[in-house]
């Protein structure tokens, strides 16, 4: 008996983008044939600029009561500044239009997942070394909306329900960007999160921790007057309940180049330390815990 001639397999990577739609179409026809649901639907929303070009945007699909979240993606100058957000709730909306009670996406650990569970995603699984040194995350989110019937769906003990997520901006016009950003990133101690350059003729950056509901945005007209205009009550006040901590982010406001001025209300001085930037925006260091 003659050995079985081995079956040869070609790999196509040219051909790649057209093999892979003819073949999730085919496993999408068994899959409705299985379940008796067809009702498989791709959906997709962006964000454009004033040139038509598409600078953030989410692509995905739904079927049979589940929405399945393909790709999620700003533009870098836009970042930190709620596109993500709005994008996702779009998304979300739309499944629960479509009778969806649950969806489904995944995020490398590089990538954005603490930005899905603040918006109450839970990690279901997690496959190390995709890619190596790094994890692949899968996340889902039960939804509060309808069956696919149109019937209100009642609320199990397993459901998320969605969060409204707020994120905090504080913009502010500087006079010097880079120096805005050194001092504060290096005096508080925050990161530099995203930069854009000549957006609609204003250059600027977002600071703060990434993991924070809140940054900061400085920012620098090139043409025309955008000049800083603060009060000596225009005050932004971290709390820092360690002494150590506090004494040390007290000396390095100092260091970096910060001035110790006199609070215009006595409150701030029982307990803490008032400092000034150049362009007179003031920093209050309080020795506390909040609330």
């Amino acid at each position: 008996m003659s050995a079985p001639h081995p079956i040869a397999i070609e790999v196509h990577a040219d051909e790649s983008g057209a093999i892979d739609r003819f073949l999730g179409d085919r496993i999408y026809e068994f899959n409705a044939s299985a379940t008796s649901r067809d009702d498989g639907e791709r959906f997709a929303a962006t964000r454009r600029d004033a040139a038509g070009a598409i600078v953030a945007g989410i692509s995905g699909y739904t079927w049979a009561g589940c929405c399945y979240v393909s790709h999620l993606w700003v533009s870098e100058p836009l970042r930190a500044r709620g596109l993500g957000s709005a994008l996702l709730l779009a998304a979300e909306d739309h499944a629960e239009a479509k009778g969806c009670t649950v969806v489904l996406l995944a995020s490398h650990s590089f990538q954005s997942p603490r930005f899905y569970e603040r918006h109450g995603y839970v990690r279901r699984a997690e496959v190390t070394d995709h890619p190596v040194g790094y994890s692949s995350i899968v996340f889902a989110k039960r939804l509060g909306g309808l069956r696919a019937t149109g019937t209100p769906r009642p609320m199990a003990a397993d459901v998320t329900a969605r969060p409204v997520p707020q994120h905090l901006r504080i913009a502010r016009p500087v006079t010097d960007l880079a120096r805005s950003v050194r001092m504060y990133c290096d005096g508080i101690g925050w990161k530099v999160l995203a930069t854009f350059a000549d957006h609609e003729g204003f250059d600027g950056a977002m600071v703060g921790d990434a993991e924070a509901p809140y940054h900061f945005e400085f920012t620098v007209k090139r043409v025309g007057d955008a000049a800083p205009g603060p009060s000596a009550e225009d005050l932004v006040v971290l709390y820092l309940p360690s002494v150590h901590e506090w004494q040390h982010r007290c000396a390095l406001l100092v260091a970096v180049g910060f001035l110790e001025v006199a609070s215009s209300n006595p409150y701030w001085s029982a307990r803490g330390r008032t400092f000034a930037d150049p362009d007179g925006y003031r920093v209050v260091l309080q020795n506390a815990s909040w609330p």
